[in-house]
């Protein structure tokens, strides 16, 4: 696979614009009836993943951690600095990684069924890192029951939802913008 330097100015500007678009939607919660607040971060990861695929999407979501852990007010509930992985939402944070990595891997040419079963996939173990680290830290405060019942039942119906977008956007949108990038490019 070779690259000349405008593939690369256009992942790096991707790369850019993702990562600020992840922090941006820190601050957006969807109404949700959970114990866990539920931002639009992961709607976000999804099309990372399928968008800059594994490695280029992984850049991505360090370059938004990075951003999180330098002294600036980017996210919401003054969570920047090493706060921004210590508190009870950090298991969601740190699901991030395995969550873009999974979703990007060999996502061209991939069959609807194939892309379900990534993107559910995908999703089910971000939520898994994200309430196994928020029930071990609020141990006291909330049982494995209530964690299960307000804390991933919720998110079954979003899961689909995103589930449908992501096809969506892979299966219709994307490819009509790589085609103007690339007619214009090459045209």
């Amino acid at each position: 696979m070779t690259f000349n330097s405008m593939d690369i100015i256009i992942k790096c500007l991707f790369i850019i614009v993702f990562s600020l678009l992840l922090s941006a939607s820190y601050d957006i919660l969807l109404p949700v009836n959970s114990i866990i607040p539920l931002n639009i971060q992961f709607i976000i990861v999804l099309f990372i993943g399928v968008t800059l695929h594994n490695r280029y999407g992984c850049v991505a979501v360090l370059l938004y951690f990075l951003l999180g852990l330098i002294p600036c007010p980017l996210f919401s509930y003054n969570t920047q600095g090493i706060h921004f992985f210590t508190n009870t939402m950090g298991g969601f944070q740190l699901g991030l990684i395995p969550f873009v990595i999974l979703m990007g891997v060999n996502t061209p040419n991939k069959s609807v069924q194939s892309l379900f079963k990534q993107s559910i996939f995908s999703q089910v173990l971000f939520f898994s890192i994200g309430i196994f680290v928020f029930y071990a830290m609020t141990r006291p405060t909330f049982s494995w029951t209530q964690i299960l019942s307000m804390g991933i039942v919720p998110f079954i119906p979003v899961i689909m939802i995103n589930t449908l977008f992501v096809i969506l956007w892979y299966k219709c949108l994307y490819p009509i913008g790589l085609k103007l990038i690339l007619r214009k490019k090459h045209g």
